[in-house]
């Protein structure tokens, strides 16, 4: 009975450790297979159809890049149809690869893991991309690559030095880059641009693109004319006051305050300005005058404009800074009256609603400094007769006063700017 017994026993224990082998060790699936349309093609553009066989199996992958290219994932298949699984995948490096299907087994607790594999298809990669898609050297105003004509123009501002320019450019991958045979590299290579330079892109199939590269260098600009002038005051009675008005003339640049502002006031002004041309230098005692340059304008200086070609002449200003006639308006027929009021520069006035505002009779009173006069108004560019003169207020006005200075022996123009709000 005991002997039975024993037998029994040894027999089960056998049974359990071929069972706890089937748990520790997976089995290894039926081998995969599988079929492609094509077997060469373009990186990033041409499409692969892949049809996988079904196995009995936990997981079935394919391997474009193939066993060789650990770095690059596979593509879990599922969903298979009849015994099939078609997958589509386009390859975005070039090379060649033998893709391969494998069919994978574990055990329960994933520490054991069975492959097998298919029977590899070598597929060929290459492509014919080789245009160039960006194109610039340091400085570039311009930039243009015509791809029909195969030509790439730049515009470099005047005073480059074309003969050791290091362009920077965008190839597709793969391809690579050559002047006159010589390997070229964005951002690092220098040529000489005086004359045209033919640069060839070669995509990774051989295939060659050539592009003609001009660069034009922006002539010397010869402008010597001030756009604009202001200033702000910072003596200590002005508490770094923005003087509110500037003028240019052909040769004459004011800066002006209201009327009343004392000569003390001008002392220490920091000018600002801009000039017509891009490249222009503004000059004060033979030397460059920087931006917000401090000046005493309680007496005239003497300022001028270089132009960047070094053969163009020379503008000439006087720079002055003064007190500006004050400028006030009323509509006399307007009942009950109504008086404008005067800020600065800026005139501003309520009417009441039904107010005619396109037809507005305007009257002026002007006052002026000593020995100076206001020669003429004008209102957006019409004459204005300061005993009444029709104004269109349905936007702002500008008013200019053109000036005669006697004081100074020189002529100007101060603008206010006037509005009128329609009010209930």
């Amino acid at each position: 009975m005991m002997r039975k017994f024993t037998t029994y026993l040894f027999i089960c224990t056998l049974c359990c450790c071929f069972s706890a082998c089937d748990d520790d060790e997976a089995s290894a699936p039926p081998a995969p297979s599988f079929t492609v349309d094509k077997t060469t093609g373009l990186a990033n553009d041409t499409e692969f159809t892949f049809v996988v066989d079904e196995v009995d199996a936990d997981a079935v992958t394919l391997l474009p890049y193939g066993q060789e290219e650990p770095g690059k994932a596979g593509i879990l298949i599922s969903g298979f149809t009849s015994g099939k699984a078609t997958v589509k995948f386009t390859y975005n490096d070039i090379g060649t690869y033998n893709a391969v299907v494998v069919a994978s087994n574990f055990t329960k607790d994933g520490e054991s893991i069975e492959r097998t594999y298919s029977s590899p298809v070598a597929i060929t990669i290459t492509s014919d991309r080789n245009a160039i898609t960006a194109f610039t050297v340091a400085g570039a105003t311009d930039s243009d690559i015509d791809e029909g004509a195969q030509t790439i123009t730049l515009v470099v501002p005047y005073g480059t030095d074309v003969t050791t320019l290091k362009p920077t450019f965008t190839v597709p991958p793969f391809s690579t880059v050559t002047v006159g045979g010589v390997a070229q590299t964005s951002g690092t290579t220098v040529n000489n641009f005086t004359n045209p330079v033919t640069y060839r892109v070669t995509a990774a199939n051989g295939t060659t693109r050539d592009y003609v590269v001009t660069v034009n260098v922006t002539p010397a600009e010869n402008v010597n004319t001030v756009e604009s002038i202001s200033g702000t005051a910072v003596s200590t009675d002005a508490d770094d006051r923005a003087i509110p008005g500037g003028y240019v003339g052909s040769n004459v640049l004011v800066i002006y305050d209201v009327l009343g502002t004392t000569d003390d006031f001008f002392d220490s002004v920091r000018v600002a300005y801009t000039l017509t041309g891009d490249f222009a230098t503004m000059m004060i005692g033979g030397e460059e005058m920087e931006q917000d340059t401090l000046l005493d304008l309680r007496t005239p200086k003497a300022v001028s404009v270089e132009p960047q070609d070094p053969g163009g002449a020379t503008r000439n200003y006087t720079l002055y800074a003064v007190d500006a006639p004050l400028l006030e308006l009323s509509f006399d027929a307007l009942n009950p009256q109504v008086e404008a009021t005067t800020e600065d520069f800026t005139i501003h006035a309520n009417v009441l609603e039904g107010t005619d505002v396109e037809t507005l009779v305007t009257s002026a009173t002007v006052t002026t400094p000593a020995g100076v006069t206001v020669t003429s108004i004008t209102a957006n560019g019409a004459a204005f007769l300061p005993a009444g003169t029709p104004v269109d207020f349905s936007e702002d006005v500008e008013f200019v006063l053109n000036i005669a200075d006697a004081n100074l022996g020189i002529t100007y123009q101060v603008t206010y700017t006037a509005s009128v709000t329609v009010v209930p």
